[in-house]
């Protein structure tokens, strides 16, 4: 640009307040000037469309559009940790029982092959249950990991 020149550039539509642009290389008297009629012309040509109102009411459907996804994230979390709490409490509640069911089935074995013996055996049930949960864990994986999927979608 040359010394005392000064330009006007529109910046990408209707896209941010600044609308124009000022550049000069030399400060001068006359850009206060240019960018009051720039600003003026702007909101000239936005009355004249009619599309001050629409502007003000997109942000406002964006605006209020962004708050409908915050709370309904808020909701969908504040589901998810209601059905985790419940699960956390069934599965303590289920762990106690095969816990106190299993002592009792021990004691039970116990009366007619010997104390020691009862918990054996019931210890050897749960460790072949976990070998089995060993061998067939890809696809126990592989299921749960569909349903788990299918339930998120929901």
């Amino acid at each position: 640009m040359n010394t005392g020149t000064t330009l006007l550039l529109l910046n990408n539509g209707f896209k941010t307040a600044d609308f124009f642009k000022i550049y000069t290389a030399k400060a001068s008297k006359y850009q206060v000037t240019f960018s009051y009629l720039a600003l003026m012309w702007k909101e000239s040509i936005l009355k004249l469309l009619k599309l001050d109102g629409l502007v003000k009411n997109l942000t406002g459907y964006v605006e209020t559009r962004i708050e409908l996804v915050k709370l309904e994230i808020k909701e969908e979390i504040a589901k998810s940790l209601a059905k985790l709490s419940v699960l956390v409490i069934v599965i303590a509640s289920l762990s106690l029982f095969v816990l106190f069911f299993s002592v009792s089935i021990a004691l039970l074995i116990g009366e007619y092959l010997g104390f020691f013996e009862g918990f054996l055996i019931v210890s050897g049930f749960y460790f072949m249950i976990a070998v089995l949960v060993l061998m067939m864990r890809k696809s126990l994986s592989e299921t749960m990991e569909k349903k788990l999927m299918e339930k998120i979608k929901e």
